[in-house]
């Protein structure tokens, strides 16, 4: 499998072609050079009726259960709403497999099947490969591990018959408070965002997958969630010039295929009061398509979000806008029937709708969808579950392993050091994996947090702790990190503290005081033993650890703080 080297030869190579493609994305201007692609569009388009046309700009989602009311609805959508394409909620591979089956067979135009997997197929799919969320891949400074996910993310998306993945997600999450964000995001940095969204994307698309970057012009810094309510994002144009729309720049101009149009009330973007960014005209329209210079697929995010409530024919109003697709959930018949009547009442011209149409078909050409293949049932769960794909996952995690700040260097663990302390602040034995590396090379005291121990079992630490020449604090359970403080008070010990976390590095700011004090902090984000018995190693010196912190914590630390321990 032929791979780009670094972050700079993808990029070099996106720009050259770019350079020829004038801001056309890379899938589409592929195609368009192509007879084929152009007679085959133009054989579907000129047979198509106005609402078929109509029903190409709808993606509707849908539950994959096997069930007679389920192939019911997914008649209706398919064969009478003639929908361009689906998105499939929670449930199992086998059975999206069986119903995308059923869905290609009764579709008179080949369907594009959309993923909303942020972090691969398990974010919606059980039994699948497990990954990490964005905010631990931002920590990873490998670029060609960032993007060889992408590329593995896609071959999985293909054996499901997938063409769509609604991913990355692009907002730089400057906001510690985010409730919908936070995690996703790969960080806080805009241009360590938008070099992740570029490998991680061109990963996908490489393989054969539209990538959408998501939620335009940029979700990162707010306080509410679009789920529930209309975000605001109050800032000047300056500003989200040089951090929210950041990521989508760079992204338009790497020449990647889709974005989303996030529910995002942006006053210095749009002067109407409560209108969201998705069916905005003045965002989606004249800031998207006309001043960034954006010609890929732009969908709407999900149109039943509470984001925009009360917006009469939503699907109607976000066309209009300038978006591409609409994701709709409910009320298809009603949502098509309103941009049909607003084309015969001359309030939408029906040149719009053809325009559209035409580049979701290229699209959908691009894609492989022209001579769609059935999804092979057996073997199907042994084809996504391979060992690669769950070894990549281990890799994910061990080269997301942060340390910031190591003073005096207490760390490697040098062979001098005989006797170290472990205190496990969380559930018993749930770093039994880490312990039990660190116990091949030292003797290893193991006690366990409990922040109302009794007067006479802390005395008992008076005995213990002076012998050991290093106090390692595990933090294994996220409810623990506000006890750590009370435990450690008074510890009778001058040993180094040496903090690790296998949880989010957000659950740091709850000991920004013990933090200041601690001679080394590793952050390695999960659990997961492959990654506990990584970071004993790194502790010992017997592996390097390069990763770096993808969001600050308090005022401990700056972005991108991590340090290299060398073996």
């Amino acid at each position: 499998m032929t791979k780009p080297l670094s972050l700079s030869f993808l990029l070099t190579v996106f720009f050259c072609l770019q350079a020829k493609a004038q801001h056309e994305p890379l899938l589409l201007y592929k195609v368009l050079q192509e007879d084929s692609c152009r007679q085959w569009v133009d054989s579907v388009f000129n047979k198509m009726t106005l609402e078929e046309k109509v029903g190409q700009l709808f993606v509707y989602t849908i539950t994959p259960v096997d069930t007679k009311r389920n192939r019911a609805l997914l008649r209706e959508v398919v064969r009478d709403r003639k929908a361009g394409g689906l998105l499939f909620s929670q449930g199992v591979p086998e059975i999206q497999a069986i119903l995308t089956n059923h869905a290609q067979e009764i579709a008179k135009i080949p369907l594009m099947i959309t993923l909303d997997g942020e972090w691969g197929l398990s974010m919606r799919l059980k039994d699948t490969p497990v990954y990490p969320r964005n905010t631990v891949l931002g920590c990873i400074s490998d670029e060609q591990l960032i993007y060889d996910y992408g590329r593995e993310v896609a071959r999985q998306c293909r054996e499901l018959g997938i063409h769509v993945n609604f991913a990355p997600v692009a907002d730089v999450n400057t906001n510690p408070a985010n409730p919908v964000i936070n995690s996703r995001s790969f960080g806080q940095d805009p241009k360590l965002v938008s070099d992740n969204v570029i490998l991680y994307a061109a990963g996908l698309e490489s393989g054969g997958i539209l990538s959408v970057a998501k939620h335009f012009p940029g979700h990162g810094d707010t306080d509410t969630d679009s789920h529930h309510e209309l975000p605001l994002l109050n800032f000047t144009r300056e500003r989200l010039d040089s951090i929210e729309l950041y990521p989508f720049k760079q992204a338009i101009q790497a020449g990647l295929g889709g974005i989303m149009a996030g529910h995002l009330e942006v006053p210095a973007l749009e002067p109407q009061k409560g209108l969201p960014a998705s069916l905005s005209p003045h965002i989606v329209q004249h800031l998207l398509r006309e001043e960034l210079g954006f010609k890929g697929l732009v969908f709407t995010d999900a149109l039943a979000m509470k984001g925009v409530a009360g917006t009469q024919h939503p699907s109607l109003a976000a066309i209009k806008a300038g978006n591409d697709m609409v994701l709709v959930a409910r009320n298809i018949k009603e949502e098509i029937e309103a941009v049909i009547q607003a084309i015969e009442d001359g309030c939408l011209d029906e040149e719009t709708i053809n325009r559209k149409c035409k580049k979701i078909l290229t699209c959908k050409y691009a894609l492989g969808t022209a001579h769609p293949k059935k999804i092979r049932l057996s073997g199907l769960s042994q084809r996504i579950n391979t060992a690669y794909a769950h070894d990549l996952g281990n890799r994910l995690n061990e080269a997301a392993v942060t340390l910031a700040g190591n003073k005096s260097d207490a760390l490697p663990l040098h062979q001098s050091i005989r006797k170290i302390a472990v205190i496990n602040a969380g559930t018993p034995e749930k770093n039994a994996a880490f312990e039990q590396a660190l116990e091949k090379h030292l003797a290893v005291e193991h006690i366990q947090l409990d922040p109302d121990m009794p007067d006479d079992a802390r005395k008992q630490l008076d005995d213990v702790l002076p012998d050991c020449e290093r106090i390692v604090v595990c933090l294994s359970d996220e409810q623990s990190a506000s006890a750590v403080e009370v435990f450690l008070a008074g510890l009778p010990a001058e040993a180094p503290l040496i903090y690790v976390f296998f949880i989010p590095q957000k659950h740091a700011a709850a000991l920004e005081t013990a933090l200041a004090k601690a001679a080394a902090v590793i952050f390695a984000h999960t659990d997961e033993e492959n990654t506990q018995e990584h970071t004993a190693k790194i502790l010992l010196g017997q592996a390097t650890v390069n990763g770096r912190l993808s969001t600050s914590i308090g005022n401990l630390f700056k972005t991108g703080d991590g340090v290299t321990l060398q073996k």
